[in-house]
């Protein structure tokens, strides 16, 4: 099923989005308030994004170089940042999350249904001086991914074990458990 998102870009290069406020009257109505998917060269600056039910941001199916510098994320949902689906060279600078999600904060290398096999796995990001308005650590999630870099900021870093993803993303590739 196809999410319902606010803001989608999908096969576009060179997006520009610059001192926005983005957020609907209703984000939990919506999935994602940014869905970014095969987006190339992408700058995310200055804007202040109300998250939906799943993400303020998602950026997948093979998004790269994407830059989200000095913007503030209010979540209204699971995550604040969601990148997966072999997406890479990913830039997250001087961010401040408002509201942290309920899952964690920045999700890297999530299940993502490519049809492609080996889960496509997130590559070459850096986040770099991240924290949260409330002080509390923001929630960094690393699950199928390689070279994540964290400089400064407040993280708390979590990396899943393989065996524990690669089993749960088998189990959904076989319709056995949904998430």
């Amino acid at each position: 099923m196809a999410d319902n998102n606010f803001r989608s870009y999908a096969d576009v290069d060179h997006l520009s989005i610059v001192d926005e406020i983005i957020k609907s009257d209703n984000p939990l109505c919506f999935s994602d308030t940014l869905k970014l998917s095969n987006v190339a060269s992408a700058e995310i600056f200055g804007c202040y994004i109300v998250g939906g039910k799943e993400d303020c941001i998602d950026i997948m199916r093979k998004s790269s170089l994407v830059n989200i510098v000095h913007c503030t994320l209010a979540s209204s949902g699971k995550f604040c940042i969601t990148i997966k689906g072999g997406s890479g060279r990913i830039k997250i600078s001087n961010l401040v999350i408002e509201n942290h999600g309920t899952e964690t904060d920045i999700d890297i290398g999530n299940y993502y249904n490519s049809f492609e096999p080996g889960w496509l796995p997130v590559e070459d990001v850096v986040i770099n001086n991240v924290t949260s308005s409330d002080g509390k650590p923001v929630k960094v999630r690393l699950l199928n991914c390689n070279k994540v870099t964290i400089i400064g900021g407040n993280c708390k870093v979590t990396k899943v074990p393989s065996i524990f993803w690669k089993i749960y993303f088998t189990l959904r590739d076989w319709n056995i458990i949904k998430g």
